[in-house]
Parts: C-alpha cells; sequence; structure tokens
C-alpha cells in the first residue's frame, strides 16, 4: 500500500517517544523528591484515634508532613493551633532489675497501655464459656499490669469482625482494630476504688485492659461483660442495646505490694507536691479513707462510701472547703458561669454547697431550671452588726438568672462587698449558645448577642453532656465524626467570643471544659434509655472524650477529667445517669476550682 510507509514510520516514532518517557518515570522514581512525594502518598495505618473528618473514601489518605524531614516542604507560616496530642507526665525512671513500689505519680496511658508482661501471665478461672481470662502482671513494676481476655469462638468473632459499623471508613477500620466486638467493665475495691478507661482490643477478639494501682493492699476485682457484637458502638444500629451483664469473675482476690507502705489521705496532704495543672486533665486515684483528717469524716458522713479522691502526684490549691479561700473572695468580684445539661446543673449544686462553707453534700437531682447566687467572705460577713441584720450571711440567692447582680439592696450592706457569683444556664441544645447568639447583632452597641451575654462573666465551664448520644428522639444518635464536628465548631466560637473581649476592656474567658462522665450500665428494658433507644455506653463515651479533649486542647482550654474520674462510680448512679451523692461529683468540683483559679494564683 502506498500510505503504509508513513503509517510505520509514525508507529515507531509513537512507540520510541513511550520507551523514553518510561525510562524518565523509572529514572524519576529513584529521585529524592519522589521518594518524599511516595512517603507523602503512602497509606497511613489506624492509629489510637481515627481522624473522623476524613471522607469515606478508598484513596490513600496522606501522612502528616515532618518539616525538619522535608524542609523545603516548610512554608514558614506561624503555629496557631497548640498540639492536639496529651503531653506525657514526666515519670520517674523504672528500675527493672528490683522490684519497686508504686509511684505517687501521674502517668503516660498510652504507654501503660503499651507495656508487655506476656512472660508473666496465668489464667484465671472464669464463670463464662465464652472466654478466656489472664492476668499478666509486672514482677518488678509493683501494682503494673493487665487483664487478658479472649473470646473462644473464633469463627462467631470472624463473623462480628465483618459487620458493618459505620459509613466512615477510618472509623469503622479503628473500632474494629482498636476496640472490637466486645465490651467489659472492671472495677477493683480495696485501698483504693478504680476502674481504668485504658481497654484495646489486640486483634481476633482478643482484650487488653490494663491497670496501674498505686496503693498497696487486698483488692478484690470484678470483670463484667457488658456488651457483645459491636453493641457498645455500633453506629449503624438505631435500637438500645441490651447489656450482656455477665461476670465473669467477682470477688478475685489481688494482692498489690503487701511489702509496700500503704498511703492514706493525710500522707498525702503531708507530701511536699507541686500544684496541679490549671490545663491539662488531672489524673486522680479514689484512696480508702482511715478518718485521720476532716475532710475524710465529713465526707464519709455524707455519702457513706469510705473514699477520697486526691490528684496523683500534685495537689489542688484552692477547694474552697468549709471557707478555706474566701480571702480570694474578699479580694475582687469575680463572676462564673457553669453552661451544660444536668451533668453541669449537678456540678454547679455541689458547687453552690462548697462556696458557701457546707459540709452536706448534695443528695438529689433538682430541675429547678437556671441558678444565680452570690458568696461574700465569711470574715467580712462578721463584721457586720448581725443583730440588726439577723437575715445576712454569705450567700445570696437572686431573683434574675443571667443579668448583674443589681437585686441586691442597696442599703444591704452586701451591696458594697467583692463577692464571687455563680450562675447555672442550662443549653436547650448541644452548646447552641456559643454559635446562636452571635449571629444576632445589636446595631447600636456594634456588638453581638453572645459578646453582650457572656461579656458578663469572667471564667466558664462548658459540657455538651451525654445529649449526642442520646436516643434520636433528643436530637442524639451522633456519630463520632457528627460529635467532633460539633465540638469543633462550638470551639471555633469560644474562640471569637475571646478574641473580642477587649472590646469591655477584660481578658479572655477562663473556659474549663468539664469533659464527659461515664454512665451506668442498666438492663432495665423499661427504663428511660431502652425506651428512648439510648446510646450512652462508656465505650462510645470515651471516644467522645479522647476526642474532645483533643480539640479542646490544640484550643488552648482548659480541661477535667471527668470520664476518669466518674467511670469508678457509674454502677453507683442512685438515678441510673447521675452522680449526686458519691465522692466522683466532689472530685469534679475540686478539679474545676482548681482549673478556675478563682485566686488568681500565677503560674
Amino acid at each position: 500500500m502506498p500510505n503504509a510507509t508513513p503509517i510505520r514510520v509514525f508507529a515507531a516514532l509513537l512507540i520510541a517517544f513511550l520507551v523514553v518517557e518510561l525510562v524518565l518515570i523509572l529514572g524519576y522514581e529513584k529521585s529524592l523528591g519522589h521518594q518524599a512525594a511516595s512517603k507523602l502518598l503512602k497509606s497511613q495505618h489506624a492509629t489510637d484515634c481515627p481522624d473522623p473528618a476524613l471522607q469515606a473514601s478508598t484513596n490513600p489518605a496522606y501522612i502528616v508532613v515532618n518539616a525538619s524531614s522535608f524542609p523545603h516542604l516548610d512554608d514558614g507560616l506561624p503555629v496557631l493551633k497548640v498540639p492536639a496530642l496529651a503531653p506525657a507526665p514526666v515519670e520517674s525512671p523504672e528500675e527493672m532489675n528490683i522490684v519497686s513500689c508504686p509511684k505517687f505519680e501521674a502517668y503516660d496511658k498510652r504507654a501503660q497501655t503499651a507495656k508487655e508482661f506476656e512472660d508473666y501471665c496465668k489464667p484465671i478461672p472464669t464463670n463464662s464459656k465464652d472466654f478466656k481470662l489472664n492476668i499478666c502482671q509486672s514482677p518488678v513494676l509493683c501494682g503494673q499490669g493487665y487483664f487478658k481476655i479472649e473470646r473462644i469462638d473464633k469463627k462467631r468473632c470472624a463473623k462480628e469482625l465483618a459487620m458493618d459499623l459505620s459509613w466512615n471508613i477510618n472509623v469503622e477500620r479503628y473500632l474494629k482494630e482498636k476496640v472490637g466486638p466486645d465490651a467489659f467493665y472492671i472495677q477493683f475495691d480495696g485501698p483504693e476504688r478504680a476502674a481504668f478507661g485504658m481497654w484495646t482490643h489486640l486483634g481476633d477478639c482478643v482484650y487488653k485492659h490494663p491497670f496501674r494501682l498505686i496503693n498497696s493492699g487486698a483488692y478484690t476485682v470484678k470483670i463484667m461483660h457488658a456488651f457483645q457484637s459491636f453493641d457498645a458502638i455500633n453506629e449503624l444500629k438505631e435500637d438500645w442495646s441490651v447489656p450482656i451483664m455477665k461476670n465473669l469473675i467477682e470477688n478475685y482476690k489481688l494482692d498489690i505490694c503487701p511489702h509496700c507502705p500503704v498511703l492514706t489521705a493525710a500522707i498525702v496532704d503531708a507530701m511536699d507536691i507541686p500544684i496541679c495543672s490549671r490545663y491539662e486533665p488531672t489524673q486522680g486515684i479514689y484512696l480508702q479513707m482511715t478518718m485521720e483528717t476532716e475532710r475524710e469524716k465529713y465526707k464519709f458522713d455524707n455519702y457513706h462510701y469510705p473514699y477520697i479522691y486526691v490528684p496523683l502526684g500534685c495537689r489542688f490549691d484552692q477547694r474552697f472547703e468549709l471557707h478555706g479561700n474566701d480571702s480570694c473572695i474578699s479580694a475582687r468580684k469575680y463572676h462564673v458561669l457553669v453552661n451544660g445539661d444536668s451533668q453541669s446543673r449537678l456540678v454547679w449544686d455541689q458547687l453552690d454547697l462548697r462556696l458557701a462553707g457546707d459540709k452536706t453534700h448534695h443528695q438529689e437531682n433538682k430541675k429547678l431550671g437556671h441558678r444565680h447566687t452570690s458568696y461574700f467572705s465569711a470574715k467580712d460577713i462578721k463584721a457586720v452588726d448581725l443583730k440588726k441584720r439577723p437575715n445576712v450571711t454569705n450567700r445570696f440567692g437572686h431573683s434574675t438568672n443571667d443579668g448583674p447582680d443589681n437585686d441586691i439592696p442597696l442599703d444591704d450592706p452586701r451591696f458594697k462587698m467583692n463577692r464571687l457569683r455563680t450562675n447555672f444556664i442550662g443549653t436547650v441544645s448541644h452548646m447552641n449558645m456559643h454559635y446562636e447568639k452571635i449571629k444576632d447583632w445589636d446595631d447600636e452597641m456594634q456588638v453581638t448577642a453572645a459578646d453582650k451575654f457572656f461579656g458578663n462573666f469572667d471564667a466558664i465551664l462548658v459540657n455538651v453532656g451525654h445529649w449526642p448520644a442520646s436516643g434520636n428522639w433528643a436530637g442524639g444518635h451522633f456519630s463520632i465524626e457528627r460529635y467532633v464536628d460539633l465540638i469543633e465548631y462550638a470551639s471555633n466560637f469560644m474562640l471569637v467570643l475571646n478574641s473580642r473581649r477587649h472590646i469591655f476592656g477584660k481578658k479572655a474567658i477562663n473556659y474549663v471544659w468539664e469533659g464527659i462522665n461515664a454512665f451506668k450500665i442498666e438492663p432495665d428494658s423499661d427504663g428511660f434509655a431502652a425506651k428512648g433507644k439510648d446510646w450512652r455506653i462508656d465505650y462510645r463515651l470515651r471516644i467522645f472524650s479522647d476526642f474532645a479533649e483533643r480539640t479542646f486542647r490544640r484550643r488552648g482550654i482548659k480541661m477535667m477529667n471527668s470520664f476518669d474520674m466518674t467511670l469508678p462510680w457509674a454502677q453507683e448512679s442512685w438515678d441510673k445517669a447521675h452522680l449526686y451523692n458519691l465522692p466522683a461529683l466532689d472530685a469534679q468540683v475540686d478539679e474545676l476550682l482548681h482549673k478556675w483559679n478563682i485566686c488568681n494564683v500565677s503560674g
């Protein structure tokens, strides 16, 4: 054919071009630039905390760039947020050659979970035919170990690990790899009351539950199988999850460090230890009471549980117990707000008793709406002629809910005194006050409704509470991703409000994130949780709590350790939801007052 030669020439040129391109590509594969790009595009494995904001996609995710490894990628922009990961507590070195007693210090829960004592495991007989149980303890690090629980039926395990759990593939991978199908509750009673939230799934339905007991002596341990088949965390199940509540062991005897000294509240009070962080959640323990201190005696009279909370390795400097910090009230006028759900309301109720110098403990869940009260130094009140003013006390309940305290009569001697004012305002929805009021504009004052409202307060306790995990009827059933979106959205507006405080000539609001309380595992099929198709289960709440801490840490907002504080007491809840009349509520008030730093202690 006359035209065949040009066609052959064109085909030969095309083949030659493709060969050259292939050679260039293979050469570039070996170049430094492409090695860096390959690292950036390398799929990442699931971490302990997945990023639910990643789209549900089969495309590879990106890893975080370390500027020190790739300096040419550094854009030179300033860092606007603090690191999201929790800083590791400074621990003293662990001696691995000699047996050491427990140290009264905070520890890194991530490092504790990773510790392995596999060579020192022993089986424990159980009441269950479904699980094998081992206890693994360090031979030298006294009080440290873990329970290892393994489901025997591997076919069932494989079937459950193949379940659909979330529309977000990253969340689903995390739930399968790090949480697993089964959920347990483990409680320690003895020289210390404890329940640890460091559970993890090792794969193939093998579960690791680390513990680190600080106090020496004889304990009893209960391990309850609470949920199965991913019922604790399934984001595609709309029904209430019926708990199993079968005890693998109960009253198991565990001797911890019998050769070591026993800690008491009196011993801790006498320790020369640093002040706890005002920002990071404070680790603590519930020591068995010995009635050596006045605090132990009156607290036991209140809630009749022989345990008292102490922060671990540090001290709170402002508990306001029995008028202990009244001079701070006399020093200045200060206005604080508790803004949250019923969990926060109970914190306010106990805070109210504490600031009034009352020894009693809050005994019930009173749904009385907003609160507004002022407190005065007992020393200032003593200067008043109480014969002429018999109704003058160090506590004044206001008739208004959230405005200035102008309902103190002008002729009342307290009108001119410095005071500490507190409000409780319940949220209609999930932290909505922080983003809805900011949309309303006051043209005359040139500020938003949020600026005006929150401008009244110097410190605020914020909380989403349990509502995101409630039933759909209450606007709940939040997926993990939706929960994180809510926290990030609302907390952004908290920063916006603080950025505008100069309008009022005030410093930034001293925000404290309350955290999330643990929830009672309750089998009542006729209860409110069952009827409302509730999602409030500790395994889900711990994930919510971990993500919330990451979010608020990045924004420089203070945080309480509510989940860990309340987990040892969740099963004692009087009304199946709240922790009034229990040591945990006292512990929350302790940490809140320390974080608020009402006494304005520097450092």
